[in-house]
C-alpha cells in the first residue's frame, strides 16, 4: 500500500474531530463574555444593582473556567494527534525508502532524506497541532465577533469588515511571495547537510591534504546561503505582525470615533460600545495568531510537498500479479515451488508445463544473462552505444564458479547489481534458478544471492549481530564456520568477547581488511544458493587473499553453492569454471583461463601485465 499523509493521520481521526470541537466550545464561551460585560455596564452599573453585578460576574467566571477545561482537552487531543502523526510519517518514510529502488533513492539523496525525515516532518507535526488547536477557533472567533458586532451595530460592523478584508489582501500577498522562499530554505538546508556530511566523513583526507581552510570556506558559504534564504523569508514573515497591528489599531480608532458619535446620537449604549471594543480586541488577537499561522502553514505546505516526493519514489520493480512462491531446496539441488492461486505470466510457464517446477529444462542452471542490456540513464533509449552494459550473455550452474574481470569502469559491479535485483535490465532476460527474474518478487531474488560489495558496511552491535544480518536463525556453529571460511575467525577469537564483541557504527573499530572478512562471513552465513564477491578482498594481503579463495572454492565443492568473483586481478579468478571478460560495458570474452589467454586479447593483456601465466597451478 502506497503511504500518504492522509493514511498517517487517519488513526487519529477521533482526535482531529474532537479537538476542534472542544476548541469551538471554548471560542463560543469566549464570544459570550462581551455580552455579559455589556449587561453589567448597561444594567448593573447604570442602575447600581450590586447583586446583578455579582451574579453576572460569577457566571462569567464559570464561563471562563468551562472555556479553560475545553482548551485543555483540545490541547491534549492536538498533542496526541500531532505526535502520533509525526511518528507514523517517519516510520512510513523509512519503510518506503527501504523498499524504494536504488535508482529512485538516488534522485533525492541521503542527506535530503535525513532533512525531510527531521525538519520537514517537524514542520508537518506543528502544522497538524496548530490546525487542531487554532484551525477552527480562529475563523469562528473572527466570524463570530463580526456577526455579534452586526447584531449590536451594523455601522461599526462594516468598519470591522473593511479592516478584515484589507488584512486578508495583505496576507494573500505575503503567502504568495513567501511560499517559494520556504522551498528554497529547505533546499539550502539539504545542501548544508551534504557539505557537512562531506566534511565530517572526509576529515582525514581534508587534514592530510591541508585543505581545512578551503573546506571551512565551503561550509561557511553553504551556511551563509541558507542564512540569506532564511532572512528573505523572515522579511516577508515579519511584515504580518506590524501590518496586523496597524490595520486593527486604525480600525479601533475609527470605531471609537464612530461609536462616540453614535452614543451622542442615542443610537448606541456605553455597554454596547465596550462589547464591540472587546470583540475588536478578540479579532486583533486572532489576526496576530493568523499572522503566525501563515508562516507555520506555508512552511508545512512546502514540507508536505517534499515528503510526498519521497512517497512518489517508485518501489522496487516487483512484478504485479506474480504467483507467490514457497521454495524448498531438494537434496539434488532442484527447487520445487508450490504456487498460490493467481495469474501466471505467459512467459513463465510454457504450454503443457505443470505449476510445480523442478528447474526442468534448465536443470542445474542457477544464474543466466541472455542478451542483457542496461543503462543508468534513460532506459527507453535503445542505442547500445549509450548503454552501461550491452549484450551480456552467460549462464552458470549449481556448484560452478564464475569470474568477472575487466578494467575499472567496465561494468563488473553493474552485472552483480542486476543479478541481485537492485536494477532491472533495459532489455534481455535474467534468469534466477531457471526462472525469468522479471516475474519473480524482489525478495525472492535477493534471498537467492548473497552479495559482498566493494566497500562493506557494518552495523553497530556485536560481531554475531552483523553475521546474522542475512540469516537471523544462524547458530554460533554456523557463524564460526562462515568466519573460518572468510579467514575472519583468527582475529575474532582474539577479541575480548569473541562473537559477542562490540562493533561500532560503520565498524570503525576494525581495520579495512577485518571489515571485508566479516562482510564475507556475513554473506556466507546467509546460506543463499549464490555467493557474489564484488572485489571484496581488495584490502587483504596476498597470503590472506589466497587462503580466502582456496577456502571459498572448497566451500563451493561441499555446499554446491554457486560462487561469483568480481575482480580486476586475474589471479583471483584463474581457477573459475567460467570467466566473463568486460571492456567498456561490452562482453569481449567468455571461457576458462586457458581459453581466454589464447583467444581473448584484452584478457591476455591484463594477465601479462599482472604476470599471470597461461597455465596456473
Amino acid at each position: 500500500m502506497q503511504p500518504s499523509l492522509k493514511s498517517a493521520l487517519r488513526p487519529y481521526l477521533k482526535e482531529t474531530i474532537l479537538g476542534p470541537t472542544f476548541k469551538l466550545f471554548e471560542a463560543a464561551l469566549e464570544l459570550s463574555l462581551p455580552i455579559f460585560l455589556a449587561r453589567i455596564i448597561d444594567r448593573g452599573i447604570a442602575e447600581r444593582d450590586h447583586s446583578f453585578i455579582i451574579h453576572t460576574g460569577l457566571i462569567m467566571l464559570a464561563v471562563i473556567f468551562a472555556g479553560l477545561i475545553n482548551a485543555i482537552i483540545c490541547q491534549y487531543f492536538a498533542s496526541v494527534a500531532a505526535q502520533g502523526f509525526g511518528d507514523r510519517v517517519r516510520r512510513d518514510i523509512l519503510k518506503h525508502v527501504q523498499s524504494a529502488s536504488i535508482s529512485s533513492q538516488s534522485r533525492i539523496g541521503a542527506e535530503s532524506l535525513i532533512v525531510r525525515m527531521t525538519s520537514d516532518v517537524n514542520s508537518l507535526q506543528l502544522g497538524v497541532s496548530m490546525l487542531i488547536r487554532l484551525g477552527s477557533r480562529i475563523p469562528f472567533v473572527i466570524i463570530g465577533s463580526v456577526g455579534a458586532t452586526f447584531i449590536i451595530d451594523r455601522t461599526l460592523a462594516l468598519i470591522l469588515l473593511v479592516g478584515a478584508l484589507i488584512f486578508a489582501l495583505i496576507m494573500t500577498i505575503v503567502i504568495r511571495n513567501s511560499f517559494p522562499l520556504f522551498d528554497r530554505v529547505q533546499d539550502q538546508l539539504d545542501h548544508v547537510g551534504v557539505i557537512v556530511k562531506e566534511s565530517v566523513s572526509g576529515v582525514r583526507v581534508i587534514r592530510s591534504f591541508g585543505q581545512k581552510p578551503r573546506q571551512r570556506r565551503k561550509v561557511f558559504n553553504a551556511v551563509d546561503e541558507h542564512e540569506r534564504a532564511v532572512k528573505q523569508v523572515a522579511k516577508w514573515s515579519s511584515i504580518m505582525s506590524p501590518v496586523t497591528q496597524w490595520v486593527m489599531n486604525l480600525s479601533i480608532c475609527v470605531l471609537l470615533f464612530t461609536g462616540a458619535l453614535r452614543i451622542d446620537a442615542g443610537l448606541l449604549t456605553d455597554g454596547e460600545l465596550v462589547a464591540v471594543f472587546n470583540y475588536v480586541v478578540q479579532i486583533l488577537s486572532a489576526l496576530v495568531v493568523v499572522a503566525n499561522l501563515v508562516v507555520i502553514f506555508t512552511r508545512a505546505s512546502v514540507s508536505k510537498k517534499r515528503v510526498e516526493e519521497i512517497y512518489a519514489l517508485p518501489m522496487d520493480d516487483s512484478p504485479e500479479g506474480v504467483l507467490t512462491l514457497h521454495e524448498d531446496l531438494t537434496e539434488d539441488g532442484h527447487i520445487a515451488e508450490s504456487m498460490t492461486d493467481g495469474p501466471c505470466p505467459a512467459s513463465a510457464l510454457r504450454p503443457g508445463e505443470n505449476r510445480v517446477i523442478a528447474a526442468s529444462s534448465a536443470h542445474d542452471e542457477v544464474l543466466a544473462f541472455e542478451k542483457v542490456c542496461f543503462s543508468y540513464g534513460a532506459l527507453k533509449n535503445k542505442d547500445k552505444a549509450t548503454m552501461t552494459l550491452s549484450d551480456i550473455d552467460f549462464r552458470i550452474s549449481k556448484g560452478q564458479v564464475l569470474g568477472i574481470v575487466g578494467t575499472t569502469g567496465s561494468g563488473k559491479s553493474t552485472v552483480l547489481a542486476l543479478a541481485a535485483g537492485l536494477y532491472r535490465p533495459s532489455s534481455g532476460e535474467i534468469r534466477i534458478m531457471g526462472q525469468d527474474s522479471s516475474y519473480l518478487p524482489v525478495e525472492q531474488i535477493r534471498d537467492s544471492i548473497g552479495v559482498v560489495p566493494q566497500s562493506p558496511k557494518l552495523f553497530a552491535g556485536s560481531v554475531a549481530d552483523n553475521l546474522r544480518f542475512g540469516n537471523s536463525e544462524a547458530d554460533n556453529d554456523l557463524l564460526k564456520g562462515a568466519a573460518k571460511t572468510a579467514q575472519a575467525w583468527e582475529f575474532i577469537k582474539q577479541l575480548p568477547d569473541h562473537l559477542e564483541s562490540k562493533v561500532d557504527t560503520n565498524g570503525r573499530n576494525f581495520s579495512g581488511g577485518q571489515k571485508q572478512r566479516i562482510a564475507i562471513a556475513r554473506a556466507i552465513a546467509k546460506n543463499s544458493p549464490i555467493l557474489a564477491l564484488d572485489d571484496a578482498a581488495s584490502a587483504l594481503d596476498r597470503l590472506t587473499e589466497f587462503a580466502l579463495y582456496e577456502a571459498l572454492l572448497e566451500d563451493v565443492k561441499l555446499s554446491k553453492r554457486t560462487l561469483v568473483l568480481v575482480s580486476s586481478r586475474i589471479a583471483a579468478v584463474v581457477k573459475a569454471d567460467i570467466i566473463l571478460v568486460l571492456d567498456d560495458g561490452a562482453q569481449v570474452g567468455l571461457g576458462t583461463h586457458e581459453e581466454l589467454f589464447d583467444c581473448c586479447a584484452p584478457y591476455r593483456e591484463m594477465a601479462e601485465s599482472q604476470h599471470v601465466e597461461r597455465q596456473v597451478r
